[in-house]
């Protein structure tokens, strides 16, 4: 996935601007023709009418016409239609069900393509294959913009919100380390302590670790994370116990030896197992 070049976006626009053409200067011969050639049983004609109407911004047609739709192309769209019409919500949940159409073989390889990054606030036009990994990517990109939407408005999931974000900003790490950071400090002025039972679980960047361990150790705010062993069943906190430091401890040093597999197949586990936990934040 990325920026489509400057000249396959012409060459969409001449070509939606042809056919409107053809429909209203030539408008009983386009029709004549259509019928004759039954161009409805095309299979590009229903995809080049999407992909027009979203070109031109026309999502709630978008939506009509996808609702009931399964396949991957037609729930990538339906997602970005809803996502630009301001239902992230629906957008986030249906970019999750077409994540999980994937199969977690996809992600064995520990490759990112950094070129493939896209911010997805403000309108922009995407060429998206149906590849696990450009999937899986602007899954992402839909899901954290949704929340980092919710960042200010929802005092009462934030953790979650705050949490779910620091687990998806590894997938293009480095580039998104300067949100993690922004993430870190409002962690760190929290007044009533940090909460995510799920740091433990899907956190395998070191550097993220690094900060959290010193944060857990200058005492500065309180945390309460959660072992993904089995053999740990403990609440971590601050300062508590001996006992909970030599868990908090080795929960980091766990997480530190997982720090080299994929992360793509760590983020796809994490759409995949938190769905709920993904959208139960969401307004």
């Amino acid at each position: 996935m990325g920026h489509v070049n400057e000249n396959i976006g012409e060459y969409l626009q001449v070509a939606i601007d042809t056919q409107n053409f053809l429909k209203i200067v030539f408008k009983t011969e386009y029709e004549q023709i259509f019928q004759d050639w039954k161009m409805n049983n095309w299979k590009w004609t229903d995809s080049f009418e999407i992909d027009a109407l979203l070109f031109q911004g026309k999502h709630a047609m978008v939506i009509n016409a996808l609702k009931n739709k399964v396949s991957m192309k037609h729930l990538l769209q339906l997602s970005s239609a809803l996502f630009s019409s301001g239902y992230h919500k629906m957008a986030c949940e249906t970019v999750l069900h077409a994540v999980n159409q994937l199969h977690v073989s996809a992600f064995e390889d520990a490759h990112i393509d950094d070129k493939m990054h896209q911010n997805l606030e403000g309108r922009s036009l995407l060429l998206l294959s149906s590849s696990p990994n450009d999937v899986l990517i602007y899954a992402v990109q839909i899901i954290s913009a949704s929340l980092k939407a919710l960042l200010n408005v929802d005092d009462e999931h934030q953790d979650y919100i705050i949490g779910h974000l620091i687990v998806l900003s590894q997938l293009m790490w480095p580039v998104n380390e300067d949100i993690f950071l922004h993430l870190l400090k409002l962690v760190q002025v929290k007044e009533n302590g940090f909460k995510y039972p799920l740091f433990f679980s899907y956190i395998t960047q070191i550097d993220i670790l690094e900060e959290f361990a010193y944060l857990y150790s200058s005492e500065t705010v309180t945390l309460e994370l959660s072992s993904s062993e089995e053999t740990t069943k403990h609440t971590i906190t601050r300062g508590v116990n001996k006992e909970a430091q030599n868990d908090f401890k080795a929960s980091v040093m766990r997480q530190v030896a997982k720090s080299n597999e994929p992360i793509k197949n760590l983020i796809f586990q994490f759409l995949r197992n938190e769905k709920e936990a993904i959208l139960g934040v969401m307004l």
